[in-house]
């Protein structure tokens, strides 16, 4: 068993100093040390420096990626290349899990700030290093902030964040990082803990359980997406149109291409998540990439509103944009559920003989529900967002579409109606759960005619273009996007 323990001091020099008394008492064998990192934050600087003590790093030492993104979630969020929004909202529950809470979280960020300096370290437990450490330091420390590993644990901190141990186990197969992706994604998933199927058997039945459920797993996306606007200096308006809360989401600079055009973004999260500004990320993204105007429809949602009071949210908001603009100036799309959201919104305007949007974008859409596809099994347990259908997800369509049958057009439009859809640009990916349903209703819109254009990223999970942002598949994916909607949009 190991012991985490963060040491504050009231200088920007203090851990650099301990670090030097701990090299001595490592060589005297006076020590235990698994690991050791340092933050030193100068006075005046923004960002503090980080390092690890590679010097005292044993055969416990748990690897630069996991000080990367500890300190990461902990002195730079947003954590812009890695994680964004829901993701970053997953790393931090996964760090949970290892003895990283909240509560440690909030304790580091609290104390740890500018003029100040830590000391990270590893040590096993049941030693008498921390004692020996805190005799040897006694008067320079401010204070002292500790979270217990266990055996298990620690052990799959080496495996998920240590350099050389970054195969998954899936079943009977091992599987490498993405090798035919690019540096950064592949990178970027070798840093994740292999992906944990028992981590999404959650059921909730009463509405106060699902609202439990749905404020823990939003639970700060809202502030990431905030700090992640300012940070591309995407400004974030409030409105409400005919009843509903909508974000208008501005870039800095508007391309002159898309002066008189407007994406009507529909946001994912399974249909019950990323309410309010915490489904903000893709659509910030959007606005900053495509440097276009987007508007950020925060549609009604269950347990309180079940479908089809979301699509409906949406026709009422695109009907008041009518008024003042043509159809073909607006994209409509989203990622995930916001792309199933898109297809079920098109089919209906067209049953209401409104005029449909000039394109559309549908990111790793969930258009079938069904449990049909090779996806939906190969990939179970290797899509690191998803996981797999059962438990949560298989809970979320049932309260989403109470009694519906998974075929039924409103819960996977892939069985409705295309001929006539605008041209639709899909993404997916190799490792996506979702990549049957988006390929099969790519060939379904080909086959009645509409423009589609798909792609398909290697090594790419659901919504990896998201998660993954400093990656070529990010930057490829979002100019395609723009491309298409400059093609298209008029």
């Amino acid at each position: 068993m190991a012991t985490l323990t963060v040491w504050k001091f009231d200088d920007p020099t203090g851990a650099g100093e301990a670090l030097a008394k701990l090299e001595s008492l490592q060589k005297q064998q006076l020590l235990e040390i698994e690991d050791a990192a340092v933050v030193e934050w100068q006075p005046g600087q923004k960002k503090p420096k980080t390092r690890q003590a590679v010097s005292l790093t044993g055969a416990g030492a748990l690897g630069g990626a996991f000080w990367g993104m500890l300190f990461g979630l902990l002195f730079f969020i947003p954590f812009v290349g890695l994680a964004v929004g829901a993701v970053l909202g997953g790393l931090a529950g996964r760090f949970s899990d290892y003895g990283i809470d909240d509560d440690f979280i909030e304790s580091v960020r609290d104390q740890v700030t500018e003029g100040t300096s830590a000391l990270f370290l590893l040590t096993v437990t049941g030693s008498a290093a921390v004692d020996k450490l805190q005799d040897e330091l006694k008067g320079e420390m401010g204070s002292l902030i500790k979270s217990n590993l266990t055996n298990v644990q620690e052990a799959q901190l080496r495996q998920a964040f240590g350099e050389e141990q970054t195969a998954w186990q899936i079943g009977p197969r091992t599987l490498p990082p993405p090798t035919g992706g690019s540096d950064e994604l592949r990178n970027a998933i070798a840093n994740l803990p292999q992906p944990d199927p028992a981590t999404m058997q959650m059921d909730p039945q009463s509405e106060a359980e699902w609202l439990a459920v749905i404020a823990k797993l939003d639970a700060g996306k809202a502030e990431t997406n905030q700090a992640f606007a300012e940070q591309l200096g995407v400004s974030i308006a409030q409105e409400e149109i005919e009843g509903i809360n909508v974000y208008h989401v501005t870039p800095s600079e508007v391309d002159p291409q898309h002066g008189e055009h407007l994406f009507v973004y529909l946001h994912g999260g399974a249909y019950v998540l990323n309410g309010g500004e915490a489904g903000l990320a893709e659509s910030i993204i959007i606005a900053h990439r495509l440097k276009m105007r987007v508007l950020h429809i925060d549609y009604s949602m269950p347990p309180q509103h079940p479908a089809p009071a979301g699509r409906d949210d949406v026709i009422t908001v695109y009907q008041y944009l009518l008024k003042e603009r043509s159809a073909k100036s607006m994209a409509m799309g989203g990622t995930s559920g916001g792309g199933n959201l898109t297809m079920a919104v098109v089919q209906r305007l067209m049953d209401l003989s409104l005029d449909v949007p000039g394109a559309l974008y549908l990111g790793t859409p969930g258009t079938d529900m069904s449990n049909t596809g090779d996806s939906w099994i190969l990939n179970e347990g290797i899509d690191h967002i998803l996981i797999t259908r059962k438990g949560f997800l298989e809970a979320c369509m049932a309260v989403y579409a109470p009694g519906r049958d998974p075929k039924d057009p409103l819960l996977s439009p892939h069985y409705g109606d295309v001929s006539g859809f605008p041209p639709t640009l899909l993404i997916t990916g190799t490792r996506d759960m979702l990549l049957s349903p988006t390929v099969r209703t790519h060939i379904k819109l080909r086959q009645a005619g509409v423009v589609a254009d798909l792609l398909v990223y290697d090594g790419v999970a659901h919504g990896d273009y998201i998660a993954v942002m400093n990656s070529p598949e990010s930057a490829h994916a979002y100019a395609e996007l723009n491309e298409f909607l400059l093609q298209h949009l008029q």
